[in-house]
């Protein structure tokens, strides 16, 4: 077993393997002395983009390293560096900025460790983050969702909405009444964002909420959203039948 100074000193190798495998191995210590020497591995180092299926380079094992390790000081950090990316000013302004040098696993990450606290910042910050337009091509499982997720269901806490009836009419009223298609470079995608982020939601609900939105589809009047929520119903449904957990369930 290799000691945290011996990890420590594998993030000075040449080899990106190996620094991106120390620092995935002081994740595993979860030993908080290693902060520090893991923030400054992510500011030394160079991001390059990841060939699918490979491990995490060593900015994306870094925030993994840190979400493992846990506590306030990961929490702050890895707030910072998110917050670094992000412009903030009116909602027609807001962008995130240099995207595509935070995409895929180091957002991610990010993203999803942030999301076990509870507290304005990080609601703020994910507000800014679901509602900005980026010149990145949005996925199904983009980041952005995620933080969305977090976003609509600290609403509902705040409001004190927690019955499935509740939280279903509430997330069925902040669904978009229209309809954008597939996303497109330079076509909003915050509109999208938002519906997987609230299909997302109704999905995790289960079959619980599956008979409460069947009852405000049936009220509606044929349209766009009516279409797009049947196919909410019908992504419960089929996870219903399929004993299907969604990758995106939260811990809390």
């Amino acid at each position: 077993m290799n000691s945290i100074e011996q990890l420590i000193s594998y993030l000075n190798d040449s080899g990106e393997e190996t620094r991106a495998g120390a620092v995935r191995r002081l994740g595993e210590l979860k030993d908080s002395r290693a902060i520090d020497f893991l923030l400054k591995a992510y500011k030394d180092e160079t991001y390059t983009m990841q060939i699918a299926e490979a491990p995490p380079g060593v900015k994306a094992s870094v925030i993994l390293a840190l979400s493992q390790i846990g506590g306030e000081r990961a929490r702050s950090e890895i707030l910072k560096i998110l917050k670094g990316t992000i412009e903030i000013g009116p909602r027609e302004e807001t962008k995130i900025m240099c995207y595509d040098n935070l995409f895929g696993d180091i957002l991610d990450y990010a993203v999803r460790f942030l999301s076990n606290w509870k507290d304005d910042e990080v609601y703020k910050l994910f507000y800014y983050m679901a509602t900005s337009e980026t010149s990145s091509l949005a996925e199904y499982d983009d980041p952005r969702i995620y933080a969305y997720m977090y976003f609509i269901r600290r609403e509902m806490d705040l409001k004190g909405i927690s019955t499935i009836k509740g939280r279903v009419d509430y997330l069925v009223d902040q669904y978009p009444d229209t309809y954008s298609g597939m996303i497109r470079p330079g076509i909003s995608s915050v509109e999208t964002i938002i519906k997987k982020g609230i299909g997302c939601n109704l999905t995790e609900m289960g079959m619980d909420a599956a008979p409460f939105l069947k009852a405000r589809i049936d009220k509606m009047p044929q349209s766009p959203k009516k279409i797009c929520l049947n196919g909410e119903l019908n992504s419960i449904r089929f996870m219903a039948e399929q004993r299907y957990t969604p990758t995106w369930v939260r811990p809390w």
